[in-house]
């Protein structure tokens, strides 16, 4: 195809417009330190027999992760958001 751009100039705008999405991703997670949210938890992975590493998706698709005493996969519970709105304190309501 004719005029295409070169590959080193379409890797290096690329690269601008993958950092511009993630400081604005951070941006946005930012705004919700210290709130409580309601997390839908979709995996649960066991670190050993003192607890379990949760992932889940808040209302507004805000991936959360955090550690639980037993597995609440599938499960919705409130949790406090911590650095980058990304950790969080589960709160069993």
């Amino acid at each position: 195809m004719k005029s295409q751009i070169r590959t080193q100039v379409r890797k290096e705008r690329n690269a601008v417009y993958r950092a511009a999405f993630e400081e604005s991703a951070k941006a946005y997670r930012q705004k919700f330190v210290g709130r409580i949210l309601t997390v839908l938890w979709e995996s649960a992975t066991q670190y050993d027999e003192r607890g379990w590493r949760m992932e889940g998706l808040t209302g507004n698709y805000l991936r959360v992760e955090a550690t639980a005493l037993r597995p609440m996969w599938n499960e919705i519970s409130w949790v406090e958001l911590g650095r980058d709105g990304i950790g969080g304190v589960i709160r069993l309501a």
